[in-house]
C-alpha cells in the first residue's frame, strides 16, 4: 500500500458504526413475516427498520426509519459519538472524552444539543458532548432548495424483531451475525452517496443482503415539514400554527433522544434525522491520526390507544415514566396522529394531517363528534373532503329533514368546523323527481345498487359536489351519493377502498343499528332510506313513509370540509 493511501486511511473519519444497537421493538402485537410459494410477502403487523446510508469519502450520512409493517409506530433515535487521536510518532490512542473506549459502545458520549440549537452540542452533568464541537459538524434534516424529498430502497428484511439495520455504503451494522459471531458489514445495497437512489428503480436481492430474496422498488421519504428542533423549541411553537405535529424530528435536549413528530404509518419512511457528518478543519489538520464514529440507537413502539396512554398502559418507551411534562405532552400528540382509534379526538389543527392519510370508510372523532370519512371531492378552486355523521338525528321524518339539518348547523356544529365547510347546492325537496320502489331493478344484491337508475337521469345525477354558487351547509346524502361511495358489488374488501364496501357499513349509529333517510324521494308518500334491517335488507335501500319518525333512525348529517389552516 502506498504512503498516500496509508495517510488517507489513517485520517479518514470512520462514521461507520451505525446499527440498531440496543434498539427496542416494544410492539403491542405482531405476526411473523412469511414468504409463500407465490412470493407474496405477508408483512408483520408491526415493524420498522433503521436506514443508515454513509459514504466516508463525501461525508454523506442519511439516517431515517422505515415502517414496513401494517400498523402505525412511534419512533425515536439517539446518537452517540466516540473519537480518539494518535499523535504522529506515538503508539497510543487518546480518547477525546477520557474514560471512553472504542470497543465499549456503552461508554460512548450521547449527543446532547443546545437548548435552542439542535446542530450544536452542549455538555451536561456526566455527558461532555461539547467536546466534539471542535472536530465534527452534524447536518440535521434534509433541505435542497425546493427539490422533492429523496428516494430510498425499502428493506428486504421484514422480520419484526431482527435488530439488523439497513446499512449501506461504508456504514456497518453491528448486529449482523455470521457463523455464530458478530460480523460488522453493510446490510443493504447502495454506495452511501447522496442521491444514490431515484424514482422508478428496482433491485432484486439474490441472497447477498439480509432478508427476503425479492425485488423492491424505490420509495420516497416523507417531505420534511420543519427542520429538526429541540424539545425546548417545540414547546414554544404556537398551537394555532398547526405545527405541533408534522414530518420532522424533535430532540430532547435533556436526554439526546430524537422523536419523530408524527406516527409513522405503514409504508412510510421518516424524513432524515441526519444528512451529513463533516469533520472540521481542526480534525483534518491534526498532526497524526484520528478515529471518529457515530453510533445510532433506536426504539420503535406501537402507537397504542389513547385511553391506555392516560393510564400509563400500552406500548411505552423504556424510560417514558420519567418523561418531562413537555415530552409527555409531545408524545400524547404524536400518539393521536396514529388515527388508529376512532374515539381519539382529533384537534382541528390535525385535520390536515388526518386527510393526508385517512382512507374512505375510516371513522374518526373531531370536536367531540364521531364521523365517517366518505372520500375526497374535487372542487372548482379548492378540493374538499366529504364526511358523514356516525349518528342520526333520531325521530325526524323526511318532511322535516331540512329543518332538522338547519338546526344541526346552527346549534350543534362548532364554529371551528363551520369555518371549514365548503359551499354546495342542494335541490329543494321534491325538486328531484322520485323513483318508485317497484320500478327499480336490483340484480343479484337487492337493496344494494339499482341497475337501471340511469332511466331516471335526474335521480342518477343528483350528486353533491363543491359549488361556489351555493352556500356552506349540512345536507342529507342522495341515493346517487350513496351509490357513489359504494362498489359495484358488496362484501368485496379487496376492491378499491370505498366508504360503503358492505351492507353493514352503510348503517348509522355507534352500534351500526340506525336507519337514515336520503334526500331522494320514492313517490308522493315515501322516500328512500338506508335500512337497519327492520323493514328491508340491513344496509340496503328501502322506501319508508315520509312521515315516519320512530326512535331507531332519522336524518344523517353530511358536509364537505376543506383542508388548510382556517385562520388563513
Amino acid at each position: 500500500m502506498s504512503p498516500e493511501k496509508k495517510r488517507k486511511l489513517r485520517n479518514i473519519a470512520l462514521l461507520a458504526l451505525l446499527g440498531l444497537i440496543g434498539g427496542t421493538f416494544a410492539f403491542a402485537a405482531f405476526n411473523q413475516q412469511a414468504i409463500n410459494d407465490r412470493l407474496r410477502e405477508n408483512r408483520a403487523d408491526y415493524g420498522g427498520r433503521v436506514h443508515d446510508y454513509f459514504n466516508s469519502d463525501s461525508g454523506n450520512k442519511d439516517v431515517f426509519i422505515e415502517n414496513f409493517g401494517q400498523e402505525p409506530i412511534i419512533v425515536r433515535l439517539k446518537l452517540s459519538e466516540f473519537m480518539a487521536i494518535q499523535e504522529r510518532g506515538s503508539d497510543d490512542w487518546k480518547p477525546v472524552v477520557p474514560g471512553t473506549e472504542r470497543e465499549n459502545l456503552e461508554s460512548w458520549t450521547t449527543y446532547i444539543p443546545e437548548e435552542n440549537n439542535v446542530s450544536r452540542r452542549r455538555s451536561i452533568e456526566g455527558i461532555p458532548s461539547a467536546a466534539f464541537n471542535d472536530y465534527s459538524n452534524l447536518n440535521f434534516g434534509w433541505t435542497r432548495g425546493g427539490e422533492d424529498p429523496p428516494w430510498y430502497l425499502p428493506t428486504f428484511n421484514t422480520v419484526y424483531d431482527d435488530p439488523v439495520t439497513a446499512a449501506a455504503g461504508h456504514a456497518r451494522d453491528l448486529s449482523y451475525v455470521r457463523d455464530g459471531e458478530v460480523y460488522p458489514r453493510a446490510t443493504h445495497p447502495g454506495d452511501g452517496k447522496d442521491g444514490y437512489w431515484s424514482q422508478g428503480e428496482t433491485y432484486t436481492n439474490s441472497g447477498q443482503w439480509p432478508g427476503a430474496e425479492v425485488t423492491r422498488e424505490t420509495a420516497q421519504n416523507l417531505e420534511q415539514s420543519r427542520a429538526p428542533m429541540t424539545l425546548n423549541e417545540w414547546q414554544r411553537l404556537p398551537w394555532e400554527s398547526g405545527e405541533k405535529v408534522g414530518n420532522y424530528w424533535v430532540m430532547d435536549e435533556a436526554t439526546g433522544w430524537a422523536y419523530y413528530a408524527f406516527a409513522l404509518h405503514p409504508g412510510e419512511a421518516t424524513s432524515y434525522l441526519l444528512d451529513a457528518a463533516q469533520m472540521t478543519p481542526e480534525a483534518h489538520e491534526f498532526p497524526g491520526s484520528y478515529y471518529y464514529g457515530i453510533h445510532v440507537t433506536s426504539e420503535l413502539i406501537g402507537a397504542g390507544k389513547m385511553e391506555d396512554m392516560w393510564e400509563h398502559e400500552g406500548p411505552r418507551f423504556s424510560d417514558e415514566d420519567d418523561a418531562s411534562a413537555d415530552l409527555e405532552l409531545f408524545l400524547s400528540l404524536v400518539r393521536t396522529t396514529a388515527f388508529n382509534n376512532p374515539n381519539n379526538n382529533i384537534e382541528d389543527f390535525m385535520l390536515d394531517h388526518l386527510f393526508d392519510r385517512i382512507q374512505p370508510g375510516q371513522r374518526f372523532t373531531t370536536v367531540g363528534e364521531p364521523f365517517l370519512y366518505l372520500g375526497p371531492v374535487a372542487g372548482e378552486e379548492q378540493d374538499g373532503h366529504m364526511i358523514l355523521s356516525i349518528h342520526t338525528i333520531l325521530g325526524i321524518p323526511w318532511n322535516s329533514q331540512d329543518l332538522a339539518l338547519e338546526n344541526y348547523w346552527n346549534l350543534n356544529l362548532p364554529l371551528q368546523l363551520k369555518e371549514r365547510v365548503l359551499p354546495v347546492v342542494i335541490p329543494e325537496q321534491d325538486a328531484v323527481p322520485g323513483v318508485r320502489d317497484a320500478d327499480l331493478e336490483w340484480g343479484t344484491f337487492p337493496g344494494w345498487r339499482p341497475t337501471n337508475l340511469g332511466n331516471w337521469p335526474d335521480v342518477a345525477n343528483d350528486l353533491t359536489n363543491i359549488n361556489s354558487a351555493g352556500e356552506p351547509q349540512v345536507f342529507a346524502l342522495s341515493m346517487a351519493d350513496v351509490m357513489r361511495f359504494s362498489p359495484t358489488f358488496p362484501d368485496r374488501p379487496l376492491m378499491l377502498a370505498t366508504a360503503f364496501p358492505t351492507f353493514q357499513s352503510r348503517v348509522a349509529g355507534a352500534d351500526d343499528n340506525e336507519w337514515w333517510f336520503t334526500r331522494t324521494p320514492a313517490d308522493e308518500n315515501t322516500a328512500w332510506v338506508i335500512d337497519n334491517g327492520g323493514r328491508g335488507f340491513l344496509g340496503g335501500f328501502a322506501a319508508y313513509q315520509r312521515a315516519f319518525g320512530g326512535q331507531t333512525g332519522g336524518v344523517r348529517p353530511a358536509f364537505i370540509i376543506r383542508a388548510g389552516n382556517v385562520s388563513e
